[in-house]
């Protein structure tokens, strides 16, 4: 099967809305209504073709059957993996589209802009990314998104120049599939003028069955031992082969299937190193001159990121990935024993059962890593001085702050200088956007006066990409004023990406409230890309300026987030977002907010002034919950255990 360089995305049909008077109402009303439904189901159509477009650069694939609808002229395509896909032809003389290619290196681009994603399987590693399009309203406009994590989060698709590209006005482009047939035993595609076939065998099936743990589409598996059981569905004839693929390092076992034939569920023995390993794990079913295969990504279970990242495994949070190639050249520290960091920048893993405080009092570090090394106990770092980073000279666009997998008391951090004071705990002190500033898997617990986890006050400097994901942040008892996460002052800079993602914000005090949280602080700056997903804030109220205060956010993504509060009444609305410009957000929905307080007036997503909200078109408000999300499960200030009952089990973190 040959692969495709390129190829133009199926498209939508052109939107224009005209005046029209109130006789025409109804009837316009009518249409509009068609030309929406006929919108849904052309994004439809593009992203089920891009999943069969997905097949085409694999292939690893068969059909084991198909039906086809001659009204829409959609193939229902059942693959040898299990997977059903449909595949739609057919052009529109409407239709505006971006356009998408395979680039020389194997990325996807998308008009022209190289997303860093691949679309070609490299060195073994089958690809799992598939692009998905939306199309959203911005302004009088309609513009494309590509999300590249199954919807999870949006960006906007740009051309060369920046511009996002639009959903309707000039056409470009025809649709690729040209055309779609079946002989010879195949199914032929023919996409941008070259013809692509996959093989249909009627019956041919090989289907990994999902095993436990899995996370994040990888299977982790026990080192060494006796190895563990991997299901395979199959349906077998007689002279079929079945073969497993894999490294040396692992041992897969195929069970005799000899006498085995039709449907089959086969058993096979994975035995993972001793030592840590990842690797993509294929299973293959050969029948005559057709092969079907099945793959899953497996990696040893983690019980130290030091070894895995020695091994050159990645350590992750969020989109920020490290490993040891990385930081070629550089000294790696491990910890055993109470010490003290007294070095502005490194790499440093912290072993289990270890005391470790921070007191540089010396320069910015252009790179601070800070690991705890053992996943299931966090080591406790005391920040006695500020975590200082800055993009030095030489470092512009390679700023790296990761810390995870930590215990952070923040209590009494202090700053610089003869006469230090009281502080916030991350400073960034260089005149640049910072590249990464990354808390993952970490418990905070933050000063006791009045201080962010970070502040920046001048307009040259922000960050680039800040995200803080599957933490708990701690507010000490006693503590009920005045908390922000992100606090820029007047500043009237531009932040690039802010992600709050699975984590627990919380009060400590039982019976009391933070009066006024907020995640950013920063009525004169912007914001490109918010996204705010599956959080859980408990006893954080907002003043009038809300959670995000803002001059701008260009996109926002907020969804299945759990806002409550049991402590405390303000005879006002708790309001998530309120910015001078409107929000020209994707996603706003499943948010549930509860509060207790008989003077509530609830919860509120964005501000509003004279009647006028600052969210956009299709965004949900906050849904007003009177029963207590908790009831039924577990409420814990004290330890900042917060898991909802059943009723709410999809709402807020999922940390336990």
């Amino acid at each position: 099967m040959k692969y495709y360089k390129s190829f133009i995305l199926l498209g939508m049909f052109a939107l224009s809305f005209a005046s029209c008077n109130t006789d025409d109402l109804e009837r316009n009303i009518d249409e509009l209504t068609t030309r929406v439904e006929d919108m849904e189901k052309q994004v439809q159509a593009l992203n089920d073709n891009m999943n069969v477009i997905r097949v085409l650069l694999d292939g690893n694939k068969t059909i084991q059957s198909y039906t086809y609808d001659e009204a829409t002229g959609a193939y229902t395509l059942v693959l040898s993996d299990g997977q059903t896909m449909t595949l739609t032809q057919g052009n529109d003389d409407n239709i505006t589209y971006p356009q998408v290619t395979v680039g020389d290196n194997g990325n996807w681009f998308v008009d022209g802009v190289d997303t860093g994603q691949r679309a070609k399987a490299q060195d073994g590693t089958p690809v799992t990314v598939t692009p998905q399009f939306q199309i959203v309203t911005e302004g009088t406009d309609k513009v494309w998104q590509v999300s590249y994590d199954e919807g999870a989060t949006w960006d906007y698709v740009t051309d060369e120049t920046g511009a996002h590209v639009k959903a309707t006005g000039t056409v470009s482009g025809t649709n690729p599939i040209e055309a779609v047939k079946v002989e010879n035993g195949c199914l032929s595609v023919t996409v941008d003028g070259t013809e692509y076939t996959i093989p249909i065998v009627e019956g041919l099936v090989c289907q990994i069955v999902e095993p436990e743990n899995v996370e994040n589409d990888t299977w982790y598996v026990a080192k060494g031992g006796d190895g563990t059981d991997l299901t395979v569905n199959v349906n077998l004839e007689s002279g079929d082969i079945v073969r497993a693929v894999a490294p040396a390092d692992w041992t897969v076992t195929v069970p005799d299937y000899s006498a085995l034939t039709g449907e089959q569920a086969l058993t096979l023995s994975v035995r993972a190193p001793e030592t840590p390993s990842e690797c993509v794990l294929s299973v293959e079913v050969t029948r005559g001159v057709h092969t079907a295969a099945s793959e899953i990504k497996v990696h040893t279970t983690t019980d130290s990121y030091y070894a895995d990242f020695m091994a050159g495994l990645d350590v992750q949070a969020g989109n920020v990935k490290i490993n040891k190639y990385m930081f070629d050249g550089e000294e790696i520290h491990v910890l055993s024993s109470d010490q003290s960091i007294t070095e502005p920048g490194g790499v440093y893993f912290i072993r289990s059962g270890v005391n470790v405080s921070y007191d540089n009092t010396g320069d910015n570090a252009a790179t601070l890593v800070l690991i705890g090394d053992n996943p299931t106990d966090k080591p406790e770092l005391k920040v006695n001085r500020q975590l200082r980073v800055a993009e030095t000279s030489g470092n512009e666009g390679k700023g790296l702050f990761f810390c995870y997998n930590l215990k952070i008391d923040a209590t009494e951090v202090y700053n610089t200088g003869t006469s230090p004071s009281l502080s916030y705990l991350l400073a960034q002190n260089g005149n640049t956007a910072f590249k990464n500033a990354v808390f993952g898997n970490c418990e905070i617990e933050l000063s006791t006066t009045r201080q962010p986890l970070t502040y920046i006050s001048s307009s040259n400097r922000s960050y680039e990409n800040f995200v803080l994901e599957n933490c708990k942040i701690k507010y000490p008892e006693g503590k009920t004023d005045e908390r922000f996460i992100i606090s820029v002052g007047s500043s009237t800079a531009t932040y690039g990406t802010l992600t709050f993602r699975n984590n627990v914000f919380y009060c400590a005090t039982d019976g009391n409230l933070i009066s006024n949280f907020k995640l950013f602080n920063g009525s004169s700056a912007t914001i490109n890309k918010l996204v705010l997903q599956n959080n859980t804030f408990v006893n954080t109220g907002s003043a009038t300026t809300s959670y995000v205060y803002a001059s701008t956010v260009q996109d926002a993504q907020v969804s299945n987030n759990l806002f409550f509060a049991d402590n405390g009444s303000i005879n006002n609305y708790y309001i998530v977002f309120r910015t001078t410009n409107a929000i020209l957000g994707s996603l706003c929905q499943d948010n549930v907010g509860y509060r207790s307080d008989a003077t509530s007036q609830g919860w509120r997503m964005f501000y509003q002034s004279g009647g006028v909200s600052c969210g956009w078109d299709g965004a949900e408000d906050i849904e007003q919950i009177s029963a207590n999300p908790f009831d039924g499960g577990t409420f814990d200030p004290a330890n900042g255990v917060f898991i909802p009952g059943d009723a709410y089990a999809d709402y807020g973190s999922t940390m336990r």
